[in-house]
């Protein structure tokens, strides 16, 4: 799953033109420390409500401030996987999403994202993950598996997700094999797109600090 399934349009981004009163008002009423801010429709940074809070004048507008800004972000088409590490690396709440031309599309809260790593806790065991991008018109699942078990592993279980391009599947495979070299080498001979694998017997034990990390950070 790539970040552009978990993005939320209902989060309004700030506009530079905005006053601080209005960010401080949005951030209770959405409950929120951080918002992202734009200036007409480019993505600026993020935003956070320690640093609004130490402003005197509140009817300011944001581009009349020096409040700090961090320009942070990740691209739609990126693993969520990886959004742990970034929320715990840059101490935010919100992910700010940009396509690969630059344009902002949304946001996607921290609580979004325990709700998706709730729901592949099935990884906490060792084996290995590879997802695959794969058009609908050669969408073949029966396929798909002989192809990992002909190159030595045993799907355990498969999740199969229609992209938002409603033309291509996401088919996410766990595996028993922890040693991937080879079953990837077996899909690319194939022509599917890989696009993210992890050994969980590796990762897990960083992902689940990044896990703890997240949980301290927001107070949860």
């Amino acid at each position: 799953m790539n970040l552009q399934q978990l993005i939320n349009k209902e989060l309004p981004p700030l506009k530079t033109t905005d006053t601080v009163a209005k960010a401080l008002n949005w951030m209770q009423v959405f409950k929120v420390r951080q918002l992202p801010v734009l200036k007409e429709k480019t993505f600026i940074g993020v935003i956070e409500e320690e640093h609004l809070k130490k402003i005197s004048d509140v009817n300011l507008p944001l581009a009349a401030t020096d409040v700090k800004i961090v320009r942070s972000f990740m691209y739609n088409d990126q693993h969520y996987y990886g959004a742990f590490t970034f929320c715990t690396n840059n101490q935010l709440e919100i992910i700010p999403v940009l396509n690969r031309e630059g344009h902002y599309l949304g946001l996607i809260t921290a609580a979004s994202l325990i709700d998706c790593f709730a729901q592949i806790k099935w990884a906490s065991d060792d084996c290995s993950i590879i997802v695959l991008e794969c058009p609908m018109r050669d969408y073949l699942l029966s396929k798909i598996i002989n192809i990992a078990e002909s190159n030595g592993a045993n799907v355990l279980s498969v999740d199969v997700n229609l992209m938002a391009d409603g033309n291509t599947n996401e088919v996410t495979m766990r595996l028993n094999n922890i040693d991937l070299a080879r079953i990837e080498a077996g899909f690319f001979r194939h022509d599917y797109k890989i696009t993210a694998s992890y050994s969980t017997a590796l990762v897990n034990p960083d992902f689940q600090d990044r896990y703890d990390s997240l949980m301290k950070y927001l107070g949860i």
